[in-house]
């Protein structure tokens, strides 16, 4: 039961952030005047090399916050920018850490693994993200709306 559930919240979670890698086909501009061009898909060398990274939406967080499902989520504020407003299980990791220090708290390679900070201006979870990739880490999501995006879906926060 628990891995039918695993896979159903995995399986949406793939769905939520797929609108977000595809494109309507069409192009449009002046060699494409009709908008029916065929536009061919860019080819990424490695995760670097993308400007889009995996991400993922309010829905498919909360339903893995919700479900209880083993991600790890990671808060990558400091400093000032740390309220203490945190996303229901997440802890604090920011780009900054030593190696040991994630390691010590992401044993697993192959661990889901959620970044997120204040909204879409922080760069924040984007150093994490790149941080943990370098590291060898290959199952991490962004969510880049931050903690801010959450709260004004209405979703509830713990207080570290």
């Amino acid at each position: 039961m628990k891995f039918k559930l695993l896979n159903l919240i995995l399986l949406f979670v793939l769905f939520s952030i797929s609108p977000l890698f595809a494109g309507e086909g069409k192009a449009k501009g002046p060699e494409c005047k009709s908008g029916a061009c065929k536009v061919e898909a860019k080819q990424c060398e490695s995760w670097q090399s993308c400007s889009i990274k995996p991400i993922i939406t309010v829905a498919g967080l909360k339903a893995i916050v919700d479900s209880k499902v083993n991600a790890l989520i990671f808060d990558a504020r400091s400093g000032k920018y740390d309220d203490g407003k945190r996303i229901p299980g997440a802890k604090s990791l920011n780009g900054d850490s030593k190696q040991e220090e994630i390691e010590s708290l992401i044993p697993s390679k192959s661990s889901l693994i959620i970044t997120y900070c204040s909204n879409l201006e922080c760069p924040a979870s984007h150093e994490l993200f790149n941080k943990l990739k370098l590291l060898g880490y290959n199952n991490v999501l962004e969510f880049p709306w931050g903690i801010q995006g959450w709260i004004e879906a209405g979703n509830p926060v713990e207080k570290k």
